[in-house]
């Protein structure tokens, strides 16, 4: 079983690296704060799209891996999951908006850890730090944004509604919507 495990890891790793990229141009947060340290978590992913990085595989090829990937690790799979490990999803979906695919995944925390929130001290601020190794860059926030070597996101403790959005990736000629994709799957 962890053989077999380790072998779809692997197998989807190398995929990843030598195929193209799933990827969406910006992301929402919305943390909203319910109680003793208890909450919601709305991510939105606004127009979720294939880029091509490798010569060898066809623009049609590459979206249609992407977009497996889209719907077999993402809206059906654990990918999600494991982002938030210990906050519980309660739920996921894609939709059109736009003329552009969406996505949105909602999580509930009973602490702030829960949701990648944390503070230094009761009294401190809450801060957000994003992963160094994504490309994401903070673009507003109803909060204030860390200096650029620190990406960090922070609000005054008295906020109850966190809010911030990133950029992520921009569409080029490389690009495929995944927005038909889709549409045809749903018939």
């Amino acid at each position: 079983m962890k053989n077999s495990f380790f072998l779809s890891a692997t197998l989807i790793f190398m995929l990843t690296i030598f195929s193209g990229c799933l990827t969406c141009e910006t992301k929402t947060y919305k943390f909203e704060l319910t109680g003793k340290g208890g909450g919601k978590l709305t991510i939105t992913y606004y127009n979720i799209f294939s880029k091509s990085t490798d010569e060898e595989i066809t623009p049609m090829e590459e979206m249609a891996a992407d977009f497996d990937e889209l719907i077999y690790d993402y809206t059906e799979g654990d990918k999600l999951i494991a982002d938030f490990p210990n906050a519980k999803m309660v739920s996921r979906r894609l939709f059109e908006a736009n003329g552009k695919l969406n996505g949105e995944v909602v999580y509930e925390f009973t602490n702030i850890n829960q949701a990648h929130l944390f503070q230094t001290t009761a009294k401190g601020p809450y801060m957000y730090l994003l992963n160094a190794m994504t490309f994401e860059t903070v673009q507003s926030t109803n909060g204030q944004i860390g200096p650029e070597y620190f990406k960090m996101v922070y609000w005054s403790r008295k906020f109850k509604n966190l809010e911030f959005t990133s950029s992520i990736d921009a569409m080029d000629e490389s690009s495929t919507s995944l927005l038909e994709a889709w549409k045809a799957s749903k018939k």
